[in-house]
């Protein structure tokens, strides 16, 4: 503390009392200096407890990449023999590949010119009526006035965006064109043009560009198989299958593919490389040095932090439980742990195993169910759900909202009505005189273009209009208002599985039953049983058993999960170091405090001794009558 602003500074008794005090207020301030040491040394314990959950969290997201249910169905690839002609990908649940064909055509969209050439775009186009439709969707009608140009309807035209675009093509610079473009391919998407305008009827385009869909052909003579579609992406041919065609060709195309022992290694790999980054910096904290204590890690010593190395260690020594077999040991695929307490993964030996058996390793990766009903599908599981078999019973079954409308009759003007459906409200209008393919085109461009997509209109077969929800249970349900002429007015509603899992009801949702109770917590099963089954078991289905194991990912991400959150021992570890910083800082703080008030006092003290001897020397002086000249 600086001296203060007044005292005798040892005039009288010839004493430096400043350095004095200073002397005597460090010794003082000894343990606070001890309790800042401390302090360092407890907020660097707190921050390795820190730098251990990020670790931790990095390895659980690496651990995710492989563990999660439909991991290793997404391991998966394909290949082209010719990308310039077909491009292809690989999808989650890819069946082993390998097909031959050639691309006979690609899907092309309509094109349509005027056969009348215009002088420039400012010519006009006459007053009356313009009117054009793409495929199955609705009519739409532009009316012109006498001062309407050919650019005025080109633009107009593309304003409405209703699948057309138009452009003003200049052949020569003094002849144009309007030329029509549809927006989709696919020979159903052709153009049809209408009206009174003299010079830009039907009769007077010619197709630039026909529409037509994308064919390929598999195979030669009468047993090929011709596969045809509007577009040229096609996402339907194979399960996980995507396949663009890119030009047409007589050459013969080969896709190739299936499961890829080479990305699943790569992903253990990573998570192998997590794993060591993790074992390093345990390594790290806990070192001791027994030449010089001060290269020490901040966590040296540490019982907690020791018994999470053990553990981390012995997960790759550990059967996991619920598994038999070979593949009932992360070391059985390769997985092992080194003198250095590193890991390492032998890629040889894992490509191996998946070869003779990928569905055995993939559940010793992953949380797994299996079930001998075929309508009882595993979805997922959590941390706290336990190793077993777990019976499954239902009582109703799921089902989606529907109606069917009555026979379908084209409406005499244009009739707008409304849909409810996942919490907007979406507002229709079918045309005088649509077709009910028309009809249909108008529902489902317009739930699409406000984001419901569950929600489909389709047609009966037998003239009718069909409404259905692709998602079952209650989140599915809708209204319809309005479209009584159409028969479809009304609530709907679709019905919640319901059941229980291991004799304890369950949660469902949907087709997804979930265990909210017991030793099976947060099992999640599909279930794809129908109510007309429910009923003809008289009213209890039982579908047996579904066995679930945690998988070696799963035993892992829990034990994880043990060290995260408020209850963690890795955060109650660096809690209590942070309450022990703010101990010792408190501690300091209250001391320094005591210590001012002591300076105080210490000052006072010696400013009353040279008070007190300049006043003994006052009166010697005045006693001997001697003139003091000095000390």
């Amino acid at each position: 503390m600086a001296a203060p602003l007044f005292n005798i500074g040892g005039l009288a008794s010839g004493l430096d009392t400043n350095s004095i005090v200073a002397g005597l207020m460090n010794i003082e301030r000894a343990p606070v200096r001890a309790l800042q040491s401390k302090q360092t040394s407890f907020q660097a314990k707190a921050d390795a407890w820190k730098n251990v959950s990020t670790r931790l969290s990095a390895l659980r997201t690496r651990l995710n990449d492989i563990t999660l249910p439909g991991k290793f169905e997404g391991f998966v690839e394909a290949t082209s023999s010719d990308a310039t002609i077909a491009r292809v990908g690989a999808g989650i649940g890819m069946a082993p590949l390998n097909l031959t064909f050639t691309v006979d055509r690609l899907a092309k969209a309509e094109q349509r010119a005027s056969i009348t050439n215009f002088t420039s775009t400012d010519q006009t186009v006459g007053a009356g009526s313009f009117t054009f439709a793409l495929g199955t969707l609705p009519t739409q009608t532009i009316t012109t006035t006498s001062s309407t140009t050919l650019a005025d309807l080109a633009q107009q035209i593309n304003a409405l965006n209703k699948g057309v675009t138009a452009n003003v093509v200049s052949i020569d610079g003094t002849s144009h064109k309007l030329v029509l473009q549809g927006q989709s391919t696919g020979a159903a998407n052709t153009i049809t043009i209408g009206g009174n305008l003299t010079g830009l009827m039907t009769a007077n385009f010619t197709a630039s560009q026909a529409a037509q869909d994308a064919q390929i052909t598999m195979g030669s003579g009468g047993g090929a198989l011709v596969v045809t579609r509007p577009t040229n992406t096609i996402n339907d041919l194979s399960t996980g299958l995507s396949l663009t065609l890119l030009k047409e060709s007589a050459t013969p195309v080969t896709l190739t593919g299936g499961r890829s022992a080479d990305k699943a290694a790569t992903s253990l790999k990573a998570f192998v490389d997590e794993l060591n980054a993790t074992a390093r910096t345990l390594k790290d904290l806990a070192k001791i040095d027994t030449a010089d204590p001060t290269k020490n890690g901040p966590l040296a010593g540490d019982s907690t932090l020791r018994s999470l190395r053990f553990s981390v260690s012995g997960f790759v020594s550990s059967q996991v439980e619920g598994l038999t077999g070979p593949n009932a040991y992360a070391s059985s695929v390769g997985l092992s742990i080194q003198r250095d307490g590193t890991f390492s993964l032998d890629e040889t030996k894992l490509k191996a195993a998946l070869a003779s058996d990928w569905t055995g390793v993939a559940r010793l990766f992953q949380r797994a169910g299996q079930a001998a009903d075929s309508r009882l599908q595993f979805v997922n599981a959590t941390d706290t759900t336990a190793v077993g078999s777990y019976g499954v019973s239902i009582t109703q079954a799921a089902t989606a909202a529907t109606v069917t409308g009555s026979l379908y009759s084209p409406p005499v003007s244009n009739t707008s009505f409304s849909v409810q459906s996942s919490g907007k409200t979406i507002n229709l209008t079918i045309d005088a005189g649509a077709t009910i393919a028309q009809a249909i085109s108008s529902i489902n461009s317009g739930l699409d273009a406000q984001g419901v997509n569950s929600l489909r209109a389709s047609n009966t077969g037998g003239g009718a209009i069909k409404l259905l929800e692709t998602r079952h249970g209650v989140a599915g349900n809708f209204t319809v208002s309005g479209a009584a002429a159409f028969g479809l007015d009304g609530t709907y509603t679709g019905l919640d599985v319901v059941g229980t899992i291991n004799g304890q009801a369950a949660t469902g949702v949907g087709r997804s039953l979930t265990s909210s109770a017991g030793t099976s917590l947060g099992l999640m099963i599909q279930v794809s049983a129908t109510a007309a089954e429910v009923t003809a078991a008289g009213g209890t289905l039982n579908l047996g058993s579904m066995a679930f194991s945690q998988g070696w990912g799963g035993m892992v991400g829990k034990f994880i999960a043990g060290t995260e959150g408020t209850s963690g021992f890795v955060e109650l570890a660096k809690n209590n170091w942070d309450a022990r910083v703010k101990d010792a800082k408190e501690q300091a703080v209250a001391i320094e405090r005591r210590l001012v008030l002591r300076e105080k006092f210490l000052r006072s003290q010696f400013s009353a001794m040279e008070q007190a001897i300049s006043t003994m020397r006052s009166q010697s002086t005045s006693l001997s009558g001697t003139p003091v000249t000095g000390r």
